[in-house]
């Protein structure tokens, strides 16, 4: 027998060979997991910043269009009660504003002088 069949069939060197082999799997396999994480990780920051530039430019856009004359013109419009010159403004709402009749004034001055426990005896058991 050669020496290298010697060497593979000792029992010691197929027990360090099978070692070794597994060893290298083991670390193979770990590198491997590691790999898996990492590249996890990068897809999901890659989204993250896909998510944040897309934001980003919804802001960019929000900021462009309030700075238009249209935006500020309907603002001012809006929540400062202003018009052009010139300009009748009419408003509509769902109700008709009515004078109070002599009937709820006397209510509402009764009401006025009225203490406050008996205001509050009044609001949970009626009236008296």
């Amino acid at each position: 027998m050669s020496n290298l069949q010697k060497l593979v069939t000792n029992k010691w060197f197929i027990i360090f060979g099978s070692g070794f082999i597994l060893f290298l799997l083991i670390v193979q396999f770990r590198q491997y997991q590691s790999k898996r994480e990492i590249q996890k990780e990068i897809n999901d920051l890659s989204k993250q910043a896909d998510q944040t530039q897309k934001n980003n430019q919804d802001l960019q856009n929000m900021i462009a269009y309030l700075k238009t004359d249209s935006y500020k013109e309907k603002t001012a419009r809006e929540q400062l009660s202003m018009r052009k010159a010139g300009e009748t403004v009419y408003s509509f709402s769902s109700t008709a504003a009515q004078a109070p009749t002599p009937a709820q004034i006397a209510q509402a001055e009764k009401v006025k002088n009225e203490s406050n426990p008996s205001k509050w005896w009044n609001y949970f058991f009626g009236s008296n």
